[in-house]
């Protein structure tokens, strides 16, 4: 049964709120599946599967440059799939998912053929709800059968006999909310359309490659622009950024900073990028700007500014431009 399967590390993620019953009895039952795989002589070298505890940022770190697949199977509507799968994308892995969340925007990014999609639509999930029958679609699915056979027979908790009867009984459940068994036989297939993809290197790497190109799309500066179109209205204040304010000392900040020397303070400030520096004066508060002059960049990336007449305890900023 092993012939011709392309070797796969399962890697799977997550955390339980203390009362969330059905999450807990999933990780349990994912730690129970990767003893029995991981002991499995048929196995070895073939599949391997991990549970990681405590699911965080800093594990997502490491995580997120190795992967190649990025799994996100939740049933479209639901909006569970977040911002994980952009980390993913961005670090080059292809996505295999649903038309749910983020999954639709990385779709129509890099494109159909860079996207490995399974499951029903959202439209499609309200349309059959009403009809949704998981014992009848396990009847004619000889693969997800296989997996109900061996969940009941208890395959994966051989000494705890019914610990994961409430799941069988959720997947059984014509109200399941995740309607589960409908989209399993897309998700065997999408699977199959990865390995044949992935013995191929060199289609593998160019699909990596667009992937990765292709998540410009999601940087923070697009979302928070839409946000502003869409929502907040807000009226923009120009490409700029201001300094902290500080005030002037007595003695010399050169070659950088404010320099008094007596009958006034010479400005200067290093800015790679800068296409215009203006000097921002301040009352006392250093809440109410007073003048603003603009400094000549009088040598390479340092800009420059003599203000006669200025004293120790001047109150300034830079406002910075480009």
């Amino acid at each position: 049964e092993t012939e011709g399967w392309t070797p796969r590390a399962v890697i799977i993620g997550g955390k339980a709120a203390p009362g969330y019953t059905m999450a807990k009895s999933i990780i349990k039952l994912i730690n129970n599946v990767a003893d029995v795989v991981n002991n499995d002589p048929a196995t070895k070298g073939l599949l391997q599967m991990v549970f990681l505890p405590n699911y965080r940022i800093t594990l997502m770190e490491t995580l997120c440059a190795g992967c190649d697949l990025s799994e996100q199977i939740s049933t479209a509507g639901k909006e569970a799939s977040g911002t994980g799968n952009m980390k993913f994308m961005a670090n080059g892995a292809l996505t295999i998912g649903t038309l749910d969340g983020a999954n639709i925007e990385i779709r129509e990014a890099v494109g159909a053929e860079n996207f490995f999609l399974f499951g029903l639509t959202a439209e499609e999930v309200t349309r059959v709800r009403s009809s949704y029958h998981p014992e009848a679609i396990i009847e004619t699915d000889e693969n997800l059968a296989a997996v109900m056979a061996a969940l009941r027979g208890g395959e994966y908790n051989i000494d705890e006999p019914g610990i994961f009867d409430h799941i069988i009984e959720s997947i059984l459940n014509p109200e399941d909310p995740w309607m589960t068994a409908a989209d399993f036989a897309g998700l065997v297939a999408a699977q199959e359309a990865v390995s044949l993809a992935y013995r191929d290197p060199q289609k593998w790497a160019a699909m990596s490659i667009y992937n990765s190109a292709a998540s410009g799309h999601f940087s923070s500066d697009r979302t928070i622009r839409e946000y502003n179109d869409d929502i907040w209205q807000l009226t923009p204040v120009g490409q700029y950024g201001l300094t902290m304010t500080r005030k002037i000392h007595q003695g010399s900040a050169s070659p950088l900073g404010a320099n008094w020397d007596g009958h006034g303070v010479n400005f200067s400030l290093f800015s790679e990028h800068a296409e215009k520096v203006e000097l921002c004066l301040f009352d006392d508060s250093g809440k109410n700007e007073l003048e603003r002059i603009e400094m000549p960049c009088l040598t390479n990336q340092v800009w420059h500014g003599y203000l006669p007449g200025c004293a120790p305890g001047t109150v300034y900023a830079y406002r910075v431009h480009g």
